[in-house]
């Protein structure tokens, strides 16, 4: 192997292995009352809020990919889950004979998947294909069924009490009456990244695979591709009637993963704003805090060029 190919081949390793270690982009974005955008930061692990374009750092050492609003202010699913879910669960099933509890025999030993908290308080989450809503009055009440029994990977709130979850990589929509539908051109859709319905007539969906937001204004539904290199990994209705994207630079384990690290030096992630007339522009974008990852891999590409090039001068030498 020629030394230039060494050195070139020494210098994607370090760029993979820095990629290795960076996170994959998280999803989780929330607006409050007040318009102001939450969202995590799965590369730094620091939970952001957005306010007339500034950046403040909530909370460091938070990866996660959810977010749910508790009042205006907020925390992950997994905090969320285990502080208050579980234990009312686990009472819910203890105590199953109340007729208004019939649904919660087993929900303790049962895997559930959390969806969406909704602002009186209501927990929304999906059981072996059906959508169940526990309130704050800790009783458990069937909202639809007939889903296929797969993870669902998004979820969002409609303004008219609706729901929209993502199953098997096709958004379903639950009535506020119970009744259960399908969104239109599900086809397109590889990979759903996040759904938001920030009226009664316009629902935003977005494809992390294509890089794809979709806007559906009645019947009417179209598709705008994000400019390369982002991909929107989020998705968030704001009390403006506009959608929130929560963006990543490159598409992490795909075929440009090496250039994760470039993504978080370069700027990643950044937030969205999708009006309900077409138009978009960009909140914020969070920039590099530190040169610690370029550093890294500069000084690790480095070394390992200078070990090739003293055992390349160690071989070139005559023999004695």
């Amino acid at each position: 192997m020629s030394v230039r190919r060494t050195i070139l081949l020494t210098v994607l390793l370090a760029l993979a292995a820095v990629a290795a270690l960076a996170a994959h982009p998280g999803r989780g974005i929330v607006v409050d009352s007040r318009g102001r955008v939450w969202f995590l930061d799965t590369v730094r692990d620091v939970l952001w809020r957005e306010e007339s374009g500034a950046l403040v750092a909530v909370r460091r050492g938070v990866h996660s990919d959810r977010l749910v609003l508790v009042g205006d202010s907020a925390v992950t699913a997994e905090e969320y889950f285990e502080g208050v879910l579980q234990p009312r669960l686990e009472r819910l099933a203890a105590d199953s004979s109340h007729p208004r509890r019939a649904d919660a025999r087993g929900l303790a030993e049962a895997p559930l998947a959390f969806l969406a908290l909704d602002r009186h308080g209501n927990a929304h989450f999906v059981l072996h294909g059906r959508v169940l809503m526990l309130t704050p009055d800790d009783s458990i009440r069937a909202r639809a069924g007939g889903l296929t029994d797969e993870a669902p990977v998004a979820a969002g709130l409609g303004a008219d009490g609706g729901l929209y979850v993502v199953v098997g990589n096709r958004v379903w929509g639950i009535a506020a009456t119970g009744g259960v539908f399908t969104v239109s051109d599900t086809g397109a859709y590889e990979f759903v990244s996040g759904v938001a319905a920030p009226s009664d007539t316009v629902l935003c969906v977005t494809d992390y695979a294509t890089g794809t937001v979709h806007v559906y204004a009645g019947a009417q539904g179209s598709g705008r591709t994000v400019a390369w290199p982002w991909h929107p990994g989020g998705l968030a209705a704001g009390p403006d009637g506009a959608c929130y994207s929560l963006e990543w630079k490159f598409r992490y384990g795909g075929d440009t993963r090496a250039l994760a690290w470039a993504s978080d030096l370069l700027g990643s992630p950044r937030v969205r704003r999708l009006g309900p007339g077409g138009d978009a522009r960009v909140l914020v974008v969070v920039r590099r805090l530190g040169v610690a990852a370029p550093l890294v891999t500069l000084f690790a590409a480095g070394g390992a060029l200078l070990v090739i090039w003293m055992l390349q001068r160690r071989r070139a030498r005559p023999a004695p």
